[in-house]
């Protein structure tokens, strides 16, 4: 017996982290390792992982986003350092929306980056005596099914999995904040709408070096403007592409937080929200794949990713790593935010074909990347960077 693989996960919307933790451990499980998942706000899992520790069957442990990192005894002790296990945090999000996910003790927990961008933000913001990476993000896992109805045959023209978010009330609490900060923050906001190859925490930075505040006294706040920009700039950008999408025959928005949209005369259908599970099964039956990226200069979604897969043809917006990789990709249609919208994509929905002879099977061979190969080969450094510090 090899030991066991705890994936560590919580509730989210969507089940995201749940679906995400359960497909990283069935790949495991298809590799011989015995695997378990784990949702610790559920009574039965806590009791389940009361008996791991007093075991020394764990393997190693993973929690996307690094939900589990933290874990503590009664005593405030790290559990991880305690049962001697590492604890690997997956991260694809920015580091904002949960810095101490990202900051750790012990170096039994490692942290592994998806995107380059984020590495560099907590290597360079988020300090800490613990072993960090990064891998790049793409495919894995066995290829998709397509759909087995052709391009034409497919019952949805546009498919949207989205929760919406209202701007104004984000852009109206802004407010909140003391006057010359609020009045740089807008400055900055500004310039990540002109240019998507920025970085959030180094504008922030450059607010607190214009105004001499001290970072490590106010780190609370540093993140909170951070987290500010961010979260406005994911829902300026899905509400803007929202009011073109609503206007396409054939398209279905697949996600709760619409309601503030003026729905008049619009042609879109409006669904409410489906776990991931349902969500993927949608692709299947959709023409077009549509995506709103959040702000980084080398962030791809997996709307994006399982969208190429599943032979679908996909929107999205683009940066500096789209615009290097994919921008050849004949499935993908990019767009850019300092122009028209209907500008870039009402010719290339009008008379789509299906795809180029083997194109789906050259973006998924670009796109694959061994996660699991990795994400065992990481555990394996993360362990021998621990016993080294206990040396």
């Amino acid at each position: 017996m090899r030991g066991t693989i705890l994936g560590i996960h919580a509730k989210s919307g969507n089940d995201v982290l749940a679906g995400e933790t359960s497909d990283i451990a069935c790949e495991l499980a298809a590799r011989g390792y015995k695997t378990e998942c784990l949702n610790l706000l559920n009574p039965d899992a806590r009791a389940r992982f009361g008996d791991y520790m007093n075991s020394d069957e764990v393997l190693f442990a993973f929690g996307v986003q690094g939900v589990g990192s933290d874990l503590k005894t009664t005593a405030d002790r790290t559990i991880w350092s305690v049962m001697r296990v590492p604890f690997i945090g997956l991260h694809h999000d920015h580091p904002c929306h949960n810095p101490l996910n990202h900051v750790n003790a012990s170096a039994y927990v490692g942290n592994l980056y998806h995107f380059k961008s984020f590495y560099e933000v907590k290597e360079r913001y988020l300090p800490s005596p613990q072993f960090s990476a990064y891998t790049p993000y793409g495919f894995f896992g066995p290829p998709l099914t397509p759909p087995i109805n052709s391009f034409r045959e497919r019952p949805i023209r546009l498919l949207y999995l989205k929760t919406g978010v209202a701007p104004e009330p984000l852009w109206n609490g802004l407010d909140q904040l003391p006057g010359f900060v609020r009045d740089a923050l807008i400055d900055q906001i500004g310039r990540a709408e002109k240019d998507p190859n920025l970085e959030l925490s180094d504008l922030v930075d450059e607010i607190f070096t214009a105004t001499k505040i001290d970072k490590r006294s106010n780190r609370a706040q540093f993140w909170l403007l951070v987290r500010q920009m961010d979260t406005y700039l994911r829902a300026a950008r899905a509400a803007r592409f929202m009011e073109w999408l609503k206007k396409q025959e054939g398209a279905v928005i697949v996600g709760d937080g619409w309601d503030f949209v003026d729905k008049t005369g619009a042609r879109a259908i409006f669904k409410p929200a489906v776990n991931i599970v349902e969500g993927n099964g949608l692709y299947r039956e959709a023409q077009f794949i549509c995506n709103t990226n959040p702000y980084a200069r080398d962030l791809v979604h997996e709307r994006t990713i399982i969208g190429l897969a599943m032979g679908c043809r996909v929107i999205s917006d683009t940066n500096a790593w789209t615009d290097e990789h994919l921008a050849d990709v004949a499935a993908l249609t990019l767009f850019r935010w300092d122009r028209p919208l209907a500008d870039q994509l009402d010719a290339a929905i009008a008379a789509p074909a299906d795809l180029p002879e083997g194109e789906r099977e050259r973006v998924i061979e670009r796109l694959t990347v061994p996660e699991i190969d990795t994400i065992l080969s990481f555990a394996e450094q993360v362990r021998a960077f621990a016993a080294m510090k206990e040396a």
